[in-house]
């Protein structure tokens, strides 16, 4: 019987719920279409949507519930474009289970194209249109102790989790945006690795575990015009665990925004790879990664890219081999 911090799991018990920003050029002036921008993506995503028996709702705030169940098309003021003209939006698509992105993903994209072509443009990605993909846990929670070994395999991955998208999309202040590295919450700044993960062990609740991999100071603005700090939790961070208080999900936030279904598939298939062996690896041995090096084994367990530079550590220590051996095995078992 399955322990109950960490209750059996394995990639088919995921779910993926999908937001895609785009900028549609030129959207008002078109010849073939005369309406707004969501009357456009409405119009285009309306068969898919029938098929899915299910709605779309445009720029308006919905319940935990509606968004789990309808599509939602949103103005985004972050996404950035040389045209007031331009369309800028964000499509999110509803939970998505048993692997149904697999499907939806590609009629998304395919549907989007083909209005695009018929209004006579085309979409448009830029640095500041995003990818954001949320996994959950089909019928329950995350377990606490789930979340603390990903909040653990995060910091220690996040680095090379970034060379899976372009450097304009990377944490660094040449970006158009300030989304955050887990190694600058605020809690974790200034420890080594192994007191990090030390501190994400001692996460005793959801508030603690968000706080500690998501956390930030903000400037509170008072009547007076003080400006006194509070310790608070950001979703702006690369992996947002702030979304667990609204939806149960953690929102992998790095991505660029893109209509190719193949980059769009393939990123899920590596979020869902790398959470599963984040719930499945021992705790101790995230401690010894963090100490002795990561070895070969673990980055094809992970799904990550080995670094550039990448050299080989010294495996022959009683927590190195055997037990990544011992990994590799519980992670071909599905």
């Amino acid at each position: 019987m399955a322990p109950i911090d960490f209750p059996s799991i394995n990639s088919n018990q995921f779910t993926i719920g999908i937001e895609i920003e785009m900028i549609i050029p030129y959207l008002v002036r078109q010849r073939h279409f005369r309406g707004d921008r969501f009357e456009f993506v409405s119009q285009a995503l309306r068969t898919l949507a029938d098929d899915m028996k299910t709605g779309i709702d445009i720029n308006e705030l919905v319940t935990r519930r509606e968004a789990f169940n309808l599509f939602q098309v949103k103005t985004d003021d972050s996404i950035e474009s040389e045209h007031s003209s331009d369309g800028r939006i964000e499509i999110a698509t509803p939970i998505l289970r048993n692997k149904a992105w697999d499907w939806v993903v590609p009629r998304v994209c395919d549907s989007m194209r083909c209005a695009a072509q018929f209004a006579g443009t085309q979409l448009s990605f830029n640095a500041t249109t995003g990818l954001h993909v949320h996994i959950a846990v089909a019928d329950r929670s995350f377990t606490l102790a789930e979340l603390r070994r990903i909040s653990k395999a995060l910091f220690i991955f996040e680095r090379h989790m970034s060379h899976f998208h372009p450097k304009s999309r990377r944490c660094t202040e040449l970006g158009p945006f300030r989304m955050k590295l887990c190694h600058d919450s605020r809690p974790l700044v200034g420890l080594s690795d192994e007191e990090a993960l030390s501190l994400i062990d001692k996460g005793t609740n959801l508030e603690e575990i968000i706080y500690n991999v998501n956390g930030i100071v903000a400037a509170l603005a008072m009547a007076d015009g003080e400006k006194p700090c509070e310790n608070i939790p950001s979703r702006y961070f690369k992996y947002n665990f702030t979304t667990l208080n609204t939806y149960g999900t953690i929102e992998f936030r790095e991505a660029i925004g893109t209509d190719d279904e193949s980059y769009i598939l393939n990123w899920i298939r590596t979020i869902i790879k790398f959470v599963t062996a984040a719930i499945k690896t021992s705790d101790h041995l995230f401690v010894e990664w963090a100490r002795n090096g990561i070895p070969p084994v673990v980055y094809s367990v992970f799904g990550v890219p080995r670094p550039p530079g990448y050299k080989r550590p010294n495996e022959h220590n009683e927590t190195g081999l055997p037990a990544l051996r011992t990994l590799a095995r519980r992670h071909r078992r599905k």
